[in-house]
């Protein structure tokens, strides 16, 4: 079944949220793009760098996300990529540092989740490893305390940051106010968190449009934030996923579901939960 008729609003940021928006329109439906967090490069200062050289030896590089990929690759000692192992969090991820020539020792194979990732059998025995974590500034903390508290010495390179954006809002907010928008898609708390900030004059209809989330915790958080309709809970944050979940709740709703219809694990077990937007 196409999507024909449904205005969606795209909040991923970047390039992953145009990819997305162009998949969404290929089945049928119109697209509104409202990034609700720019992304911008964090330089990694000489004193970090001297630090990693110093080192005798780093055991693992760990990417949390794509754009942990694309700011840092570029910034990081060479010969550390070479040498070390290297794990990312999300497929995605892993797709990314082999576009740049890095094997990937460790990748979940199915949940993309912080949780997921510290259970991996390699996580399990990392005292006294040397671990640099590659990630944004203000992320989640769990993954760098769980491997401390395993006896890992973790080394935090922030590489990017995320600014709110101000641009658009108010066009965005004129189609949230003439009940223009039938379907939002968020992938992180913080876009989510974001989207109300920037469309906050229109929050109580915002909060009463269904939302395709990427994880259980992100359904959990906008249930706290107020939102009262259909929340559909994808798979992961792959951008496809995103997609088939879009298409399956518009199938079995004809767009007029209860909250909750897919709180069945066997219909959509939500793993997403890293530092990917």
């Amino acid at each position: 079944m196409s999507l024909d008729g449904l205005n969606v609003l795209v909040t991923r940021p970047g390039d992953r949220g145009l990819e997305l928006c162009d998949i969404i329109e290929n089945s049928g439906a119109i697209t509104t793009y409202f990034p609700t967090a720019n992304i911008h490069e964090v330089k990694v200062d000489s004193k970090t760098k001297r630090t990693l050289r110093s080192l005798d030896s780093i055991h693992w590089v760990i990417f949390v996300s794509r754009n942990a990929v694309t700011y840092g690759v570029e910034q990081l000692p060479k010969k550390l990529l070479e040498t070390a192992n290297i794990a990312a969090i999300g497929i995605s991820t892993a797709e990314a540092i082999e576009k740049h020539g890095f094997n990937v020792s460790l990748c979940p194979e199915s949940s993309f989740t912080t949780e997921a990732f510290l259970e991996e059998p390699l996580m399990e025995d990392v005292g006294n490893n040397n671990i640099v974590i590659v990630t944004g500034e203000g992320g989640r903390k769990l993954l760098q305390e769980e491997l401390e508290e395993r006896g890992a010495a973790c080394y935090r390179i922030e590489v990017y940051r995320r600014e709110l954006p101000i641009k658009a809002a108010q066009e965005v907010a004129v189609k949230v106010e003439k009940n223009a928008i039938d379907v939002l898609v968020v992938t992180s708390e913080e876009l989510l968190e974001n989207l109300l900030r920037l469309l906050q004059k229109v929050n109580s209809k915002l909060k009463s449009v269904p939302l395709v989330v990427s994880s259980d915790r992100l359904k959990v958080k906008a249930k706290a934030l107020g939102f009262t309709h259909s929340i559909i809970v994808a798979e992961n944050a792959v951008n496809a996923t995103l997609l088939t979940a879009l298409i399956k709740w518009h199938t079995k709703s004809g767009n007029a579901i209860e909250q909750d219809q897919f709180d069945d694990p066997d219909d959509f077990d939500a793993d997403e939960d890293f530092d990917e937007l």
